[in-house]
C-alpha cells in the first residue's frame, strides 16, 4: 500500500510539471483578448480591387486599401505583419487576383496565434448570384462562378484561424458590375448586402460591413475614397477615441464609421447607407482596443476624463442591453412585453427583470417569483442584487434604482402586453418585422436623469410628453447631451437640442417619419 502511495504521488507531480511547463495543450480562452498581452500581434490582410478584366472597373478600392496600410502603421500594427494586395503591386503575387487572395490569407492564417488579432479587409465588387454571396477579384468573370471567391470560403478559413479576434471588414456594393450586354438580367451586387447581413458569421469572427440590404456603397470624387473607409480611416486616426485613452475600441470605430457614413450619405446625395456589424458582439469585444492613436488628444482634466470613462459605461450598458434585447427575440420570435401582469391586467414586474437570463443572470430570474409584483416583500428583497449593467456609474451602490429606461408606448419597441398576455409569466410584445421605420433609425433604450431613474424591477419607464418630449433625458455628467440605444444595438450620443419632431420619429417603429438617425 504504501509504494502504491509513492507512485501516485510521483505521477501526479510529474503530471503538474508536464501542465506547468507548457506542454500541455488546451484551447484557447476566447477571452484573452480582453487583455492585450505582451507578446501578441495584430495582423492585417488588405484587398482592394479597381481594374477588373471582365466586369465594370471602381476607381478608389486601391487608394482605400493603400492609405488603410498606412494608416495601420502608423497605428500600432507591424508594417511586416501586413499584407497588401492591389492593382498597383510591383510584385505580381501581390496583385488581387483570385488565387493570390487565397494564397495570402492562407498564408496568414498559418501565422497568427492564440492571442493575436487579425484584419481582413476588402474594397471591391461583391455580388450574389443563385442565392450565393461573392468577393470579385481581379480576374472575376459573372458568367463563370469559379473565378469568384465565396464569402463561405473566407469564413471556413477563418473559422479555423487561432487568433483571438477576427475582424473582416467588407467594402462592397459600390456599382453594377455587369460590363454591358451581360447575360445577367439583374444587378447581382443588390442582394449581396442582405445575403451578407443575414448569415451568422463563425464563432469569433465580427464582420463590419459598407452598407445593408438594398443599398449603394458611395465612392465620392472629393473625398478620394468610398465614404465608409474615409470615416474608417479617420476613425483610427483618432477621431473615434471617445474616452481620449489612446485607442480607438471595435465599438468606437464602428459607431463613429457608422454614424457618419450615413449623415454624409444623407447630405451629399439624398440617399441612405447604413453600415452594419454582424457577430458576436459581447461587451468585451466591442471594449477591445483594436488602434492605438498616434498623436492622442490633448489630456483632458481628471474631472473630464471621469466624466468620459463614466460615459462609455453608460454607452456599453445601453449596448449590452440591446443585445440582450436581441437574444430574447432569437429566441421567442418577439421583443419582451414592458411589464408582466397578473390575470386582471395589473403589472407586476418590469422587462429588466424578464431580460436577466440573457445578461448572465439566469439563476437571479429563476429565485424571483413571477406571480408577485415587484414590490412583494420576496421580490424587493432581490431588488438588491441589481446588476451592474442597468445601474448608472454615479449611481451610489446603496441605489437599486436604473437610469435605462424604455419608451411608454403603443408604437415603441416594447409595448404594453395585450389582454391575451395577461397573467403570462413571460409576456410578449412586438417582433422586429414591426419595425418598419429601420432598426437603425428607431430607439429601443434612453437614459434619463436622475430624477426619472426608477427602481430596476418596478414596471415603469419613460413617457414621452408632447409638449416637451425631451424633458427628463440626459444626465448631470453632461446636460447638453443624452444616451440611447438604438434598435440595431448602436449605441449614440444625441443632443438635447435636437429637433422635437425627429426625436419623436426616433421614439416610433412604425410612424413612416422622414427621419434619419443622427
Amino acid at each position: 500500500m504504501f509504494k502504491k502511495q509513492i507512485l501516485v504521488t510521483l505521477l501526479l507531480a510529474c503530471f503538474l510539471l508536464w501542465t506547468n511547463s507548457g506542454y500541455s495543450q488546451t484551447k484557447p480562452d476566447r477571452k484573452s483578448l480582453l487583455v492585450e498581452r505582451t507578446d501578441s500581434q495584430k495582423w492585417a490582410l488588405l484587398i482592394g480591387v479597381d481594374d477588373y478584366s471582365n466586369i465594370n472597373d471602381l476607381e478608389f478600392c486601391g487608394a482605400d486599401q493603400r492609405a488603410l496600410y498606412s494608416q495601420l502603421i502608423n497605428n500600432g500594427f507591424k508594417k511586416e505583419n501586413i499584407f497588401l494586395l492591389h492593382d498597383g503591386a510591383k510584385d505580381n503575387k501581390y496583385l488581387p487576383f483570385k488565387n493570390n487572395i487565397e494564397k495570402q490569407l492562407k498564408t496568414i492564417l498559418k501565422i497568427v496565434e492564440h492571442e493575436d488579432v487579425l484584419l481582413v479587409a476588402f474594397s471591391g465588387h461583391g455580388v450574389n448570384l443563385d442565392g450565393n454571396t461573392y468577393f470579385c477579384p481581379t480576374d472575376a468573370d459573372l458568367e463563370r462562378v469559379a473565378t469568384l471567391l465565396p464569402i463561405q470560403f473566407v469564413y471556413e478559413q477563418l473559422r479555423g484561424c487561432k487568433a483571438a479576434l477576427k475582424f473582416l471588414m467588407i467594402d462592397a456594393c459600390r456599382n453594377d458590375p455587369r460590363p454591358r450586354g451581360a447575360r445577367t438580367p439583374v444587378n447581382p451586387t443588390l442582394n449581396f448586402a442582405k445575403s451578407l447581413n443575414a448569415t451568422k458569421p463563425p464563432l469569433g469572427v465580427i464582420v463590419f460591413s459598407s452598407c445593408t440590404l438594398g443599398e449603394t456603397s458611395h465612392e465620392n470624387e472629393s473625398l478620394k475614397h468610398g465614404v465608409f473607409m474615409h470615416y474608417v480611416l479617420e476613425a483610427i486616426d483618432g477621431k473615434a477615441d471617445q474616452n481620449r485613452n489612446g485607442k480607438v475600441s471595435l465599438s468606437e470605430l464602428t459607431g463613429y464609421a457608422g454614424r457618419n457614413t450615413k449623415l454624409f450619405v444623407a447630405r451629399t446625395y439624398n440617399d441612405v447607407q447604413r453600415p452594419f456589424i454582424n457577430g458576436e458582439l459581447t461587451t468585451e469585444v466591442l471594449d477591445y482596443d483594436l488602434f492605438t492613436v498616434s498623436k492622442p488628444s490633448v489630456l483632458m482634466a481628471p474631472s473630464g476624463v471621469r466624466k468620459a470613462e463614466h460615459q462609455k459605461t453608460s454607452q456599453n450598458n445601453l449596448q449590452r442591453i440591446a443585445l440582450a434585447l436581441h437574444e430574447f427575440h432569437a429566441k421567442h420570435g418577439m421583443f419582451p412585453a414592458l411589464y408582466s401582469t397578473d390575470a386582471s391586467g395589473k403589472p407586476l414586474l418590469s422587462w429588466r427583470v424578464h431580460l436577466l437570463p440573457y445578461l448572465a443572470n439566469a439563476d437571479l430570474y429563476r429565485r424571483f417569483r413571477l406571480d408577485e409584483p415587484w414590490n412583494s416583500e420576496h421580490n424587493r428583497a432581490l431588488m438588491r442584487e441589481m446588476p451592474a449593467v442597468f445601474r448608472s456609474p454615479e449611481t451610489a451602490g446603496d441605489r437599486f434604482v436604473t437610469n435605462y429606461l424604455a419608451i411608454e408606448s403603443e408604437s415603441s419597441i416594447l409595448v404594453p402586453p395585450s389582454k391575451s398576455m395577461f397573467g403570462l409569466t413571460t409576456p410578449l410584445g412586438i417582433s422586429m418585422k414591426q419595425v418598419t421605420d429601420g432598426t437603425s433609425n428607431t430607439i429601443a433604450i434612453l437614459e434619463v436623469s436622475d430624477n426619472r431613474a426608477c427602481e430596476w424591477t418596478r414596471p415603469q419607464d419613460f413617457r414621452v410628453v408632447a409638449d416637451n418630449p425631451l424633458e427628463g433625458l440626459g444626465h448631470s455628467r453632461d446636460p447638453k447631451v443624452f444616451l440611447t440605444t438604438f434598435v440595431d444595438a448602436s449605441a449614440k450620443v444625441l443632443s438635447r437640442d435636437l429637433d422635437r419632431k425627429m426625436f419623436l420619429g426616433l421614439t416610433t417603429r412604425n410612424g413612416g417619419e422622414s427621419v434619419y438617425s443622427p
